[in-house]
């Protein structure tokens, strides 16, 4: 599963996820069988938190092997997440733009809208209001997803980055929304 998807993902990000989920479920990821997720997504945060390590780190990597457990059910090599399933393009969205206050809710929009067939590029704002109606979210809570979509709608249609581009991009509109540290951005 890491490999199949390991053209989107940093080898060095890679690399640590697999030695920390090795450790987590205690043998070779090649013995291992990651059939369910969340069992996986549970062995390596707790595993994490026995070794005292922060709540942000821990997030992070569980984010990271979410991801990647989301690519691998699109391309066919491991079951659905329970928090998806949505299309590679609504996966393209959560890769590219949100806060993470905003991630849960544009996840949860992105599995109601592939559900009705709706693309990132198509949503309106009745969509948005029948999302929340249908789910009883937050009040709140469409604005934020209405903002994430149109971050992702200014990335999308600016020249494509790559790489190392990619990644300062990314960390200027958190800086910008005052999700990331400063220190950060100046790396």
């Amino acid at each position: 599963m890491l490999a199949a998807v390991s053209e989107q993902v940093e080898p060095r990000k890679l690399e640590r996820l697999a030695e920390v989920l090795e450790a987590a479920l205690g043998r070779p990821l090649a013995k291992s069988r990651l059939d369910d997720p969340v069992i996986v997504r549970r062995a390596l945060v707790e595993y994490l938190r026995q070794r005292g390590t922060s709540a942000g780190i821990i997030q992070s990597f569980e984010q990271l092997f979410m991801g990647i457990a989301r690519r691998a059910a699109l391309l066919g090599l491991a079951p659905v997440p329970p928090e998806g399933p949505w299309s590679l393009t609504w996966q393209r969205v959560l890769d590219a733009v949100g806060t993470p206050g905003s991630k849960a809710a544009l996840r949860s929009f992105a599995a109601w809208a592939t559900s009705k067939g709706t693309q990132p590029l198509d949503v309106d704002t009745s969509d948005l209001e029948r999302w929340s109606k249908d789910l009883a979210m937050p009040a709140g809570t469409a604005r934020l997803v209405e903002e994430a979509l149109a971050d992702w709608r200014e990335l999308s249609q600016s020249k494509p980055p790559t790489g190392a581009t990619l990644r300062e991009e990314r960390l200027r509109l958190k800086a910008l929304r005052g999700s990331v540290r400063r220190e950060a951005v100046a790396e």
